[in-house]
């Protein structure tokens, strides 16, 4: 039901199915701790209404849980766009790993964090694993991955953990790998 409401909502809106350029700020679930995502179809849009959801958010005492709608169904439901059908046993939304560079600004900046957890997002990485430290132990076969921590690694194992990030293939990366594990053996 809830992924039907968003599913609606985003072809109406034309969000892309809630692409990262289009994500302007997060909330963090007082339950599990992780960041959703809250998305404008445009930039002048979440300038007007930033200030809007910062005291809404104060009204409920930061109270927000996955899966709810600070907004519920008013009209600024679908000004200031979330995700309904995520709980707190989702994933981490792809658009939070919408990295800040030099020629963009309209990125978020965000600090990676664990794509299943959530945790590693006060900038101690020691035991989160980035694109870096998987491509260091030849485990990425030439893919790209979200960030994931060692725990959820170890809990859910290499194939469950390991979360594509997109499609495309780095057929040099996934050759130097493979010669990598070869010449280690």
């Amino acid at each position: 039901m809830h992924a039907k409401r968003d599913k609606a909502l985003n072809a109406e809106l034309g969000l892309r199915n809630f692409e990262s350029k289009k994500a302007r700020a997060f909330v963090t679930c007082f339950s599990c701790a992780k960041r959703r995502m809250v998305y404008t179809k445009s930039g002048a849009e979440w300038r007007q209404n930033k200030l809007a959801l910062q005291q809404k958010l104060e009204s409920v005492g930061h109270r927000y849980s996955c899966g709810d709608l600070l907004w519920g169904d008013g009209p600024m439901s679908k000004v200031l766009v979330q995700r309904q059908s995520l709980t707190c046993e989702s994933r981490i939304e792809a658009a939070y790993y919408n990295p800040k560079t030099p020629t963009s600004e309209r990125k978020l900046g965000t600090r990676n964090i664990c794509v299943h957890c959530g945790c590693g997002g006060d900038g101690s990485g020691d035991f989160l694993w980035t694109m870096k430290e998987m491509m260091e132990k030849n485990m990425t076969d030439g893919f790209t991955y979200f960030p994931v921590c060692v725990h959820c690694l170890k809990a859910l194992g290499h194939k469950k953990g390991l979360v594509k990030h997109g499609t495309k293939r780095d057929a040099l990366q996934a050759r130097n790998e493979a010669l990598a594990k070869v010449t280690s053996r």
